[in-house]
């Protein structure tokens, strides 16, 4: 699309160089209706359908997107009181120390179990808790549970196992977020070091000025960050230089093919240097085989997490 193209081209605004994505949905009159009203609806189903399947895209309606929509209203609906009917839980998926093999973190992955609808996989109900606004609290829950969790764990003697948990864009607008985070840190009395949030390149994008002050006073409170899936994004290079970041993660797309790229190689390798540059830790993300984990040793990743 000409606008998608005149969009993806980068601008400087106040000194900053800034790159916008472009979703875009479209319906046509009359196969897809005959009222301005009924045609800018359908349109919109479309945009919400690039958003869901990964934005900065084009997508034309079809009548399938109605029977979507409505699902998804079904599911906007039945996330309203799934904290208070105690349907969340937090799985623990470990990061592992490359060259020792022992576990040095956990990442905590939310799960949604309901009665009449079964296993709902995060990729089907996160943005929809985003675009509702709903992941505030949803946030806010995760958050006081993994400190509950951190502060159960140390009590049982498991020491130095940092828990991550992912940050989203709409939480970091938060008024409440430091106070929140820091009530939760009170409440279960968690130290320096033992918490880390994890953020993506998209909240860098959104708003760089404020999220650098806001990661920085996080960081003062004790707070590891770090940049999830990197790579998959715009991946500028001055988010590394510039944002208080501790830990780098690279995403698992590159991951999935090292072993038949030299490409995603070049790139793995040069993340981890220019990570350990700046005084970074690096992660990868979906390692699964052990030719994986080897070529990762040898290019001095620190930890792996699987998939």
């Amino acid at each position: 699309m000409y606008i998608q193209q005149a969009l993806a081209d980068p601008f400087i605004a106040n000194g900053e160089e800034i790159t916008l994505s472009c979703s875009a949905g479209a319906s046509l009159y009359p196969d897809h209706g005959t009222e301005p009203g009924q045609l800018i609806q359908h349109a919109d189903l479309a945009m919400y359908s690039v958003k869901q399947s990964g934005r900065n895209r084009f997508a034309l309606f079809n009548h399938q997107m109605i029977e979507t929509a409505s699902e998804r209203m079904a599911m906007e609906k039945r996330l309203r009181g799934a904290i208070q009917r105690n349907e969340f839980s937090l799985h623990y998926q470990p990061k592992v120390d490359i060259q020792t093999g022992i576990i040095s973190g956990l990442e905590a992955l939310i799960r949604w179990q309901t009665p009449d609808m079964g296993n709902i996989p995060p990729d089907k109900f996160i943005f929809i808790a985003e675009d509702s606004g709903q992941i505030v609290e949803i946030g806010h829950w995760l958050i006081n549970e993994a400190c509950r969790q951190i502060s159960l764990w140390r009590s049982q003697g498991v020491l130095n196992v940092p828990l991550s948990v992912n940050l989203s864009v709409r939480q970091m607008r938060e008024p409440s977020l430091l106070n929140d985070v820091k009530q939760a840190m009170t409440d279960h009395q968690i130290k320096k070091g033992w918490l880390e949030f994890e953020i993506t390149e998209s909240i860098l994008m959104d708003q760089q000025e404020q999220a650098g002050i806001l990661l920085g006073k996080l960081q003062a409170m004790g707070i590891l960050i770090a940049l999830d899936d990197f790579g998959t994004g715009y991946s500028n290079l001055s988010y590394l230089e510039r944002m208080p970041i501790d830990t780098i993660k690279i995403d698992r797309s590159f991951i999935h093919g090292m072993l038949k790229s030299r490409r995603d190689i070049a790139i793995i390798n040069a993340v981890i240097a220019m990570g350990h540059s700046l005084g970074h830790k690096v992660i990868a993300e979906g390692v699964e085989l052990e030719e994986q984990l080897e070529a990762l040793k040898q290019a001095g990743c620190d930890q792996y997490q699987g998939y």
